[in-house]
């Protein structure tokens, strides 16, 4: 199996196992923790701050395996002479999609924040 393939099970198996733990928080089955879920000071603040910022980040990481589901597939479809070029499109995909994903989140509990201060 060529290095591109191998990236792209890697980058399946990375956007299912994301997928898995988001659809508890989007369900709202996950209670108050320190341990999973989205923790941003403005999540403890009550149940109704935490469910509501939980299904919202369970959602944005859904929505952000999504480049990484594309590239990973795109993999099984590279030519080994592009290879070079995938592996460096498929590590920048995968380091961004997490701190894009947090920094969605984080706006959001900025703005849970501002609202419970009013």
């Amino acid at each position: 199996m060529n290095s591109p393939a191998i990236l792209g099970l890697i980058g399946l198996a990375l956007a299912a196992l994301v997928i898995g733990v988001s659809i508890p928080m989007i369900r709202r089955r996950v209670p108050m923790n320190h341990s999973f879920g989205v923790r941003y000071a403005a999540a403890f603040r009550s149940d109704r701050n935490w469910y509501e910022l939980n299904a919202y980040g369970g959602w944005v990481l859904c929505a952000w395996t999504v480049p990484l589901i594309v590239t990973s597939l795109y993999g099984f479809f590279v030519a080994p002479v592009d290879a070079e070029g995938y592996e460096h499109a498929w590590l920048a995909v995968t380091l961004l999609f997490g701190p894009l994903a947090c920094l969605q989140n984080w706006l959001k509990a900025r703005a849970m924040n501002l609202r419970d201060r009013r």
